[in-house]
């Protein structure tokens, strides 16, 4: 006789059956906990994300400020940059007509000491053109004085009065050609010696107005160098704050 299944009494679990149970149950519940720590672990991600949304929204606003701040400080730093290539520009060219100014002066002072130069030679000239003068008024005079010399002593008997007139009349003669000699040669070298030093003076002026001129150049120039150097310091300064928020990591609005 067969029985209907659904009276047939069930069959008792073998030990396979209950390992295979545990094994299900256990598996359930590593992978229950499996998904509280996944749950655990996403909850943090999104904590975390959270606060770095937070603190990357803190620094962008930072930026953002800093951005308009640097953007305003750039303006006004194009407006000193503005004023600074006018007082280059201005000091370029002030430095420019006290070079020619300096330029003037010199060709002014080389003109003051070929002039001495020349006042100088012509004095010289003039000295040696006196001294030969008077070297061959005394060949003559001692030519003369010997040819007379030779006719007084053939004659001496007949002209020794008209003889002793000339010995006189040369004695005379001589002593005024060295009085004339000595004036002379005082007249010329007091004259040298006042043109000398006329030029000498102006020289003198011209080279101390010379290095005024240079001197202020120099100091012109220095400042307009030292002007010059703080407007490029002011545009790298205002080169790198322009490009901050380019910088890598940064936001860009």
């Amino acid at each position: 006789m067969v029985l209907h299944p659904a009276m047939q009494q069930p069959r008792p679990a073998t030990a396979t059956g209950r390992d295979a149970q545990a094994e299900l149950q256990r598996k359930e519940h590593e992978v229950s906990q499996l998904r509280m720590a996944t749950i655990r672990i996403l909850e943090q991600q999104v904590a975390d994300t959270q606060a770095q949304y937070q603190q990357l929204y803190v620094q962008f606003e930072e930026l953002k400020a800093d951005f308009q701040y640097n953007l305003q400080l750039s303006s006004d730093r194009d407006a000193e940059l503005e004023q600074a290539d006018a007082a280059a520009a201005a000091a370029a060219a002030d430095l420019a007509a006290k070079s020619a100014t300096i330029a003037q002066l010199q060709a002014g002072l080389a003109k003051a000491e070929n002039d001495a130069r020349t006042e100088r030679k012509r004095a010289v000239d003039a000295a040696m053109g006196f001294s030969l003068k008077s070297q061959q008024l005394q060949d003559q005079m001692q030519q003369q004085h010997a040819n007379s010399a030779a006719a007084l002593q053939e004659q001496k008997k007949q002209y020794e009065s008209q003889q002793h007139e000339l010995h006189r009349l040369l004695a005379k003669a001589e002593g005024q050609l060295d009085r004339q000699r000595r004036e002379l040669s005082a007249g010329f070298l007091l004259q040298a010696q006042q043109i000398e030093a006329k030029h000498a003076a102006a020289a003198a002026e011209a080279r101390a107005e010379a290095a005024t001129a240079a001197a202020l150049a120099e100091k012109w120039a220095a400042e307009a160098a030292a002007a010059h150097e703080q407007a490029v310091q002011h545009s790298k300064l205002a080169e790198v704050r322009q490009g901050k928020p380019d910088q890598p990591g940064a936001v860009t609005i």
